[in-house]
């Protein structure tokens, strides 16, 4: 499959806290979204993810670009502050939650998000319907009331399950830091 521009599509990116290091979450959507309903779906979004950071983290702000543009420019978001009564930080385990799917032509879509306060036990793939966890963070994705696109700006048919574990990447990062 041919790859696509990067800019293919309008693209809002959600910034939020994880331990105190900031990070963010790109969503794509339809070019024919409003900035106005680009925002209110990711504020959707936070207000139904807020559950999964502890209540040191919250979303802080969003950057929107336009469909073949390189230029970003924030809009207006409030603040949503984490609701886990977990630390990340009296752990340092960096766990990371994710959502997958893919559009119609075959395009791969992931959602994810660092620090989640999960257990040990997990078993790394969770479907929906047997765990909190998997339908809370489902359940956050669908509460976004515009749908993401992939980057060929197709509706994507999300898979019933998540996937969680812990992210090298930021257990490199924590490591540098302690």
């Amino acid at each position: 499959m041919a790859p696509l521009p990067a800019n293919n599509t309008d693209r809002l990116w959600l910034f939020y806290t994880a331990a105190g290091i900031e990070h963010s979450i790109v969503f794509r959507f339809p070019s024919v979204t409003t900035q106005a309903d680009q925002v209110t779906a990711a504020t959707a979004f936070a207000n139904a993810a807020k559950l999964f950071l502890p209540t040191t983290d919250s979303f802080m702000r969003v950057v929107h670009q336009d469909s073949g543009s390189n230029v970003s420019f924030p809009l207006a978001f409030t603040a949503i502050a984490g609701t886990n009564a977990s630390s990340v930080e009296l752990n340092d385990k960096p766990h990371f939650v994710s959502a997958t799917g893919r559009s119609l032509d075959g395009r791969r879509v992931k959602i994810g998000l660092y620090a989640p306060p999960l257990g040990d036990d997990n078993k790394y793939r969770v479907a929906r319907g047997t765990s909190g966890a998997g339908d809370q963070f489902l359940d956050a994705i669908d509460a976004m009331t515009t749908q993401p696109c992939s980057i060929s700006g197709q509706a994507v048919i999300w898979n019933q399950y998540i996937n969680t574990g812990f992210n090298a990447y930021w257990q490199r990062q924590q490591r540098r830091s302690g």
